[in-house]
């Protein structure tokens, strides 16, 4: 009836820690130092994201991959899920290279680094391992762990045995790897303009990585674990074996060294940037909405 009004659809934006029933057992309540058994956490994960699905109109996801999860381990109906990517921040606040690695005192070094908060899932060990079969033959090359202890985590003691096991390898190649603590919002600028190498050695991924994201918008060559949704943004080049060492190594070294492949990588970079601005991203989230409340008064 005309000017009666409808009810306003329910929109939910979902993208963030999309997770498989099937992934949640013990290991994964090890890697994220969660407490308590198994199956309530199962069956509360079901009903919590059944219930959320069922009384929404749309349900934004941030990656196909997360599509696939709520339409197959939640049944949530395909026609509700709109993928929207994670938007990108243009940076304005960039430094010179050159400029950032002498404040870091890292003249002259081909900069690695990982970026975020330090926690069992995102494969650190397996970075410093890898890392650590290239020094004899790369002196100039240093890794930075960008990054402090989780807030949520710190003061669990399996955590806290975790850190002390990461700073016992890093502290075995002192004079080549630094692990810098939480980095104030105010230097974040200066460890991405130095870096020359962003890497992202997750062994699972339960969201739309923030760090990538920053990593993306500053234009710095990217590589990450063949795993969702990383092998959905980046080619093949810029991917290695999950809890690899050996792989991860070798990937970094083809990457550094290896001109003709930065460009093919960065060139796809190069479309993930543009179809994750928040120009585009703002777009389609308007044209969703439009399309979702076209008679709403």
């Amino acid at each position: 009836m005309k000017g009666k009004k409808r009810k306003k659809p329910e929109v939910n934006e979902t993208g963030e820690r999309r997770i498989k029933p099937s992934e949640v057992n013990k290991k994964f309540l090890n890697i994220n130092e969660i407490q308590g058994s198994i199956w309530p956490l199962k069956i509360g994960l079901i009903f919590l994201t059944n219930v959320i699905t069922f009384l929404t109109d749309v349900v934004i996801v941030h990656g196909n991959f997360f599509a696939e999860i709520l339409k197959r381990d939640y049944a949530c109906p395909r026609g509700k899920i709109q993928v929207i990517p994670h938007g990108v921040i243009e940076v304005v606040n960039k430094m010179n290279q050159d400029i950032a690695k002498k404040k870091l005192g890292l003249e002259n070094k081909t900069v690695i680094m990982f970026f975020g908060y330090i926690a069992k899932y995102k494969g650190i060990e397996t970075l410093i391992d890898g890392f650590q079969l290239l020094t004899k033959k790369h002196p100039d090359w240093f890794l930075i762990i960008g990054g402090g202890e989780h807030p949520r985590l710190k003061t669990q003691p399996s955590y806290r045995r975790y850190v002390s096991k990461l700073l016992d390898k890093a502290s075995l190649m002192n004079e080549r790897i630094r692990l810098t603590g939480f980095i104030p919002e105010e230097d974040v600028a200066k460890y991405f303009s130095a870096a020359d190498l962003i890497v992202f050695p997750y062994n699972v991924i339960m969201s739309s990585s923030g760090p990538f994201a920053l990593a993306i918008s500053y234009k710095k060559m990217v590589i990450a674990s063949n795993i969702p949704p990383f092998n959905e943004l980046l080619p093949p080049q810029a991917l290695f074996t999950k809890d690899d060492p050996q792989s991860l190594s070798e990937r970094i070294k083809i990457i550094l060294k290896h001109y003709d492949i930065r460009v093919e990588i960065d060139r796809k970079l190069a479309e993930v940037r543009y179809l994750t601005s928040w120009s585009e991203v703002g777009l389609n989230t308007i044209l969703l909405y439009e399309k979702i409340t076209p008679n709403l008064i």
